[in-house]
């Protein structure tokens, strides 16, 4: 739902760390008109990403990227499910200025109150949280200050 919020149409994504079966974008590129591209740093997961993708009749980029390493173009969004709060710092500081962030943060593998403070002193802000009944995720949607 908050990507429908959010996301128009014709938008580039960019989905960081797909992993093994690329959700993310196989649902954008189904129910949504924009253009997407799921990154991986892990060869396995990329190839199993591939196959799913494959199965369902859809077609987007997968390549192997450490967040922005590998990334050529403007994207307008990202969508990441950081494993850890240090990614946050790093996604936070990499990432190019004109661009807003999708992060989801699961409580059972993530520090979410070291996420939420790296978050508050960065160069980003909050314009909106999607949190569901007895779903331990949130999601944090985020853009530059000014």
């Amino acid at each position: 739902r908050i990507v429908k919020k959010y996301v128009r149409k014709g938008e580039r994504v960019l989905d960081i760390g797909t992993g093994p079966y690329a959700l993310h974008s196989i649902w954008m590129k189904k129910n949504m008109d924009v253009d997407t591209v799921a990154t991986d740093i892990n060869d396995g997961y990329i190839k199993n990403a591939v196959k799913v993708m494959n199965l369902n009749k859809t077609s987007f980029k997968i390549i192997k990227s450490d967040l922005f390493k590998n990334i050529k173009g403007k994207f307008e969004w990202v969508i990441f499910n950081p494993p850890d709060y240090k990614l946050v710092e790093r996604l936070l500081k990499e990432a190019p200025a004109d661009i807003r962030l999708m992060l989801s943060m699961n409580l059972f593998y993530i520090n979410r109150k070291k996420a939420e403070e790296i978050i508050k002193n960065s160069n980003y802000k909050v314009i909106g949280i999607m949190a569901e009944f007895l779903n331990p995720a949130k999601v944090y949607v985020l853009e530059k200050k000014p």
